[in-house]
């Protein structure tokens, strides 16, 4: 199995309301381990809604050093939003197991390739609640997360 790695070189963003939301404004691509390709489109909304409490122990949403890994993390969050029951479900452990791999390929110290995710499992447990209960708001454009209709969910 060969490492994955990501193919866009950076993240672009325009922030809104702070730094607590902002909309991707460059495509962010993603070959993974098996060489499958993630892209997260331009419209896509982050807010940064998992990195409260835990999470700003460790690091925050939008530090550079992790950011790539951080968009497509919120890409599978927001494709698990359009589904229901177990497909919601395990979209959302696809993407939690996904950003993991993603922190791998950044220069981010393997403590934190294995605390971040945890952290935002745990802050959402914290809260009870639907760690995507907010996500089908998360678009500025559905084509953000279905930008082609012959794959909707943009992986290969």
């Amino acid at each position: 199995m060969s490492k994955g790695h990501f193919i866009s070189s950076g993240v672009q963003l325009h922030h809104l309301r702070g730094k607590r939301k902002a909309i991707l404004t460059l495509d962010v691509i993603y070959s993974d381990s098996h060489n499958r390709i993630h892209t997260a489109r331009p419209g896509l909304l982050l807010d940064g809604r998992s990195g409260r409490g835990l999470y700003y122990l460790i690091g925050t949403p939008y530090d550079p050093r992790h950011l790539e890994a951080t968009v497509i993390h919120d890409l599978y969050c927001a494709l698990a939003a359009m589904l229901t029951g177990e497909a919601r479900a395990e979209m959302r452990r696809k993407g939690d197991v996904l950003f993991a791999e993603c922190l791998r390929t950044l220069p981010v110290p393997g403590w934190k390739c294995r605390s971040m995710p945890w952290a935002v499992r745990q802050q959402a447990k914290l809260h009870k609640r639907d760690p995507i209960a907010d996500w089908s708001d998360n678009f500025v454009s559905r084509d953000a997360v279905t930008a082609n209709s012959a794959n909707p969910f943009v992986i290969s």
